[in-house]
């Protein structure tokens, strides 16, 4: 699909229960400490697409357990989640369930604020051996995507398994229980939290079904979301075609 295909595609609409309408829902994946990336990312390629591309609406993700509930301030999301590294798949499951209950949308991309740092902002251990990303193709890859499908990626992990996952684990200075989730086999295939696409039935599977899961994924696998959401998707598969 080309740029102008996307335009054609993601649509304005109002829904007829008068529910906020867009035809991509966009969630930047944020928190209070990364406040100072967000014009950076408004200003990059992925940014002005996002702005420019009729019938997308952006809104920024954040987590704040001192709410009472979660809730849409402006252009920002709050959700009543504890805003740590570990817990980042209830956080998403909590982004996709207020975001099922609160907008109408197409499909829903998650993108993560921290796309837009640079190598040199990436040398903390929290980063450990992560590179810089190409925002151009990220851009790219949201032009080309096919949004007819049900999940999609901008990096695909089809075959991870359990050295590779405790090795990332190690180098965190923390462990994980790769047997308790997948015994000696390989996770399923997932796509990078960096960027991937939803479609909302997708969505509201993992909304109605997930919370086990992001709870698993906190209290055994350092709360990887991206991962919750490849196993959500094998899940959703098994029921029907995708």
């Amino acid at each position: 699909m080309n740029a102008s295909g996307v335009a054609s595609r993601w649509t304005d609409s109002v829904l007829a229960w008068g529910r906020p309408s867009a035809s991509l829902l966009a969630c930047v994946y944020t928190c209070e400490a990364h406040r100072d990336l967000l014009e950076r990312f408004y200003s990059s390629e992925v940014g002005n697409l996002l702005r420019e591309t009729p019938g997308v609406r952006v809104v920024e993700v954040y987590a704040d357990p001192g709410v009472a509930a979660s809730h849409l301030d402006g252009n920002r999301v709050v959700l009543r989640s504890n805003e740590s590294y570990q817990e980042l798949s209830i956080k998403t499951h909590r982004m996709i369930e207020f975001s099922v209950r609160n907008f109408g949308f197409d499909n829903l991309l998650k993108i993560d604020i921290t796309t837009v740092m640079t190598q040199a902002e990436l040398g903390s251990p929290e980063y450990s051996e992560r590179k810089a990303m190409d925002m151009a193709a990220i851009a790219e890859f949201m032009r080309l995507a096919d949004y007819g499908r049900d999940y999609a990626g901008f990096v695909l992990h089809e075959r991870a398994g359990r050295e590779g996952a405790e090795n990332w684990a190690r180098k965190k200075g923390m462990e994980i229980d790769y047997a308790r989730l997948f015994g000696d086999g390989p996770m399923p295939p997932f796509f990078s939290g960096k960027c991937y696409v939803i479609s909302r039935r997708f969505a509201e599977f993992i909304a109605r079904f997930g919370a086990d899961v992001a709870d698993e994924q906190y209290r055994y696998f350092l709360g990887s979301e991206d991962v919750m959401v490849g196993r959500m998707h094998e899940r959703f598969r098994s029921i029907g075609p995708t």
